[in-house]
């Protein structure tokens, strides 16, 4: 039982771990080619996240059309998943 137990608990870290490791900077079809918009996750609900705040940044962002691990903007066209511009973010 007390395997099992920590079987269950380092699977747990596991799934943790790779929802970190997928954060993503997602590019949209109708934004400029340094314009990415970088959230924790890849899943339906991070991508949302990512087109509401494109949505509120640039006009008609239209859809996502590729993603990225870094994004790099000598326009401080990156945003975080608080709507924050900035030149460079590397996401883990």
């Amino acid at each position: 039982m007390r395997l099992f137990k920590s079987a269950l608990v380092m699977l747990s870290m596991g799934a943790m771990l790779s929802t970190t490791l997928q954060a993503k900077c997602f590019h949209f079809s109708r934004t400029s080619s340094d314009t990415y918009i970088c959230v924790a996750g890849n899943d339906s609900n991070a991508r949302k996240k990512a087109k509401q705040i494109c949505d509120s940044k640039v006009a008609g962002c239209g859809s996502i059309v590729g993603d990225s691990n870094v994004c790099y903007s000598n326009k401080g066209n990156c945003y975080d998943a608080n709507g924050n511009g900035s030149k460079k973010i590397k996401m883990n």
